[in-house]
């Protein structure tokens, strides 16, 4: 788990330009996300999918968007009605 977290943030410094020590990836109880991170200071979430694998960044999230997300029972079905689509998103890894 250590080498994705590493991977993930390594990944997302060098193509955001954000700072190892200020990603802070959280674990999440859900089927469809395992991990999520939030910047407030660029408003960029970041998401990895248990799925696929794939770790997604989406850009201008507000940071409502995001404790909503972290509280909601169903953090798949959230995701996908409130995230998923209505962000502009770059595919991090995966």
């Amino acid at each position: 788990m250590k080498n994705l977290y590493d991977t993930i943030t390594s990944t997302i410094k060098q193509r955001f330009g954000a700072k190892k020590e200020d990603i802070n990836m959280t674990n999440v109880k859900s089927s469809l996300i395992t991990n999520v991170s939030y910047d407030a200071a660029s408003k960029k979430l970041t998401v990895a999918t248990s799925k696929n694998g794939a770790t997604y960044a989406f850009a201008g999230v507000p940071q409502s968007v995001v404790t909503e997300l972290t509280n909601a029972p169903s953090k798949g079905r959230f995701f996908n009605q409130n995230i998923r689509g209505r962000f502009p998103t770059t595919k991090v890894s995966g």
